[in-house]
């Protein structure tokens, strides 16, 4: 997504890692199994349309962005 690519970007291009920086908001992705809720049947069902929060690409984008140095603080607060 544009949105991604350019926070990335914006990361990569103006900042470095050891700068503080806060993103907050809700992302719309959903990393890890963990954070989907719904039964395997639902979760399959929902990749057969391809309009889900959990699409490869959409963890790819969120794993790009941990990579990064960022952290997911609900995940962290709530393993």
């Amino acid at each position: 997504s544009k949105c991604y690519q350019d926070l990335q970007n914006d990361l990569t291009n103006e900042l470095q890692k050891e700068t503080p920086v806060l993103i907050m908001g809700d992302m719309n992705i959903s990393p890890t199994d963990l954070d989907i809720g719904i039964g395997e049947e639902n979760r399959k069902r929902w990749l057969r349309t391809g309009k889900c929060s959990f699409l490869p690409e959409e963890r790819g984008w969120m794993e790009r962005l941990l990579g990064w140095g960022l952290v997911d603080t609900v995940r962290t607060a709530n393993p």
